[in-house]
C-alpha cells in the first residue's frame, strides 16, 4: 500500500470536530511556551555587617529580578535554608568566604530553583528576616543577633584599602503593638492555616507545589501580624507535614 499524502483538499475534509481540537491544542502548546517563567540568575553573594554592629545582612546580588522566594526556615540544628524560585547560578559566579555568623554556605539547585544553606556559628543565634532591596534587583537576607551582644571586630569589615565597608540597617517595625491596633482588633491570637503539606502537595505548576507557596506566605503574614499587632500568632503547620482533619 502507497503511503497517503495530506494535501490542502484532504485537510479540508477533516471534521469540524477534529479541526477545533488540533487548533485548541496548538494554542496550548503556545501559552505553554509563552507563559514559561524566566530564570533570574544571581551573580554574587555577599556578607556584610550592619552598621549598628547587630548582626550580618547577606545580599544576593542579580541582574534580573528574583520574581518569587521563601522565607528562609531550618534545615537542621545551626542550619537555614533559603528558596529562590526559578532562579539558578550566573556562569560568571564564583563563591566567596562566609562571615560573621555564617560558617559557611552552599548552593544547590532543584527543579529550577535554587536553594541556598547557610551553617550557622552554634555560639551565635539569630533572627533571620528576607526581603527586597527597594534600590537594585538585589535580595537581601538579615541575621540579627538575639542576644544583642556582639564583638567589636564583628561591627565592621575592613577592606584592603583601609575603607570601613558597612551595609545599611534594614528598617525595623517600631517595638511594642500600636494600643490603636489593639482597640481595633479586640483580638489577642490569631491561628494561620496554610493548608495541604505532606503527602497533599496542593496545586502544580512549573516546578512549584502549592503546599510550598501557601506555608511561605503564612509566614511572611504572621511575621506582619506580630510585628504590627503584637497578637499571638499559632500556626496549623510550620513544616511541610499533612494535617489530617480529624
Amino acid at each position: 500500500m502507497s503511503p497517503s499524502i495530506c494535501t490542502s483538499s484532504s485537510r479540508s475534509r477533516l471534521s469540524p470536530p477534529l479541526r477545533l481540537f488540533l487548533a485548541t491544542i496548538g494554542v496550548l502548546v503556545l501559552l505553554g511556551v509563552e507563559t514559561a517563567p524566566a530564570t533570574a540568575l544571581v551573580e554574587d553573594v555577599l556578607f556584610t555587617a550592619r552598621s549598628d554592629g547587630q548582626g550580618y545582612v547577606i545580599r544576593v546580588r542579580t541582574a534580573d529580578t528574583i520574581k518569587a522566594y521563601g522565607m528562609p526556615r531550618s534545615a537542621g540544628e545551626h542550619t537555614i535554608e533559603w528558596v529562590l524560585y526559578n532562579t539558578a547560578l550566573h556562569d560568571n559566579y564564583q563563591k566567596g568566604s562566609a562571615k560573621g555568623p555564617v560558617n559557611r554556605y552552599s548552593t544547590t539547585t532543584r527543579n529550577g530553583h535554587l536553594i541556598l544553606r547557610f551553617e550557622l556559628d552554634p555560639e551565635r543565634s539569630v533572627d533571620p528576616k528576607a526581603y527586597r532591596d527597594g534600590a537594585s534587583n538585589d535580595l537581601l537576607l538579615n541575621l540579627a543577633y538575639r542576644d544583642g551582644s556582639v564583638p567589636v571586630a564583628d561591627a565592621q569589615q575592613e577592606s584592603s584599602s583601609g575603607v570601613v565597608q558597612q551595609a545599611s540597617t534594614p528598617s525595623q517595625p517600631p517595638n511594642g503593638a500600636s494600643e490603636a491596633a489593639r482597640e481595633r482588633w479586640k483580638l489577642d491570637t490569631v491561628v494561620i492555616d496554610p493548608g495541604h503539606g505532606g503527602k497533599d502537595p496542593g496545586a502544580t505548576a512549573n516546578g512549584l507545589y502549592e503546599k510550598d507557596v501557601v506555608l511561605d506566605v503564612a509566614h511572611k503574614l504572621g511575621t506582619y501580624v506580630e510585628n504590627r499587632l503584637g497578637v499571638n500568632v499559632v500556626y496549623t503547620r510550620t513544616d511541610d507535614r499533612f494535617i489530617p482533619l480529624e
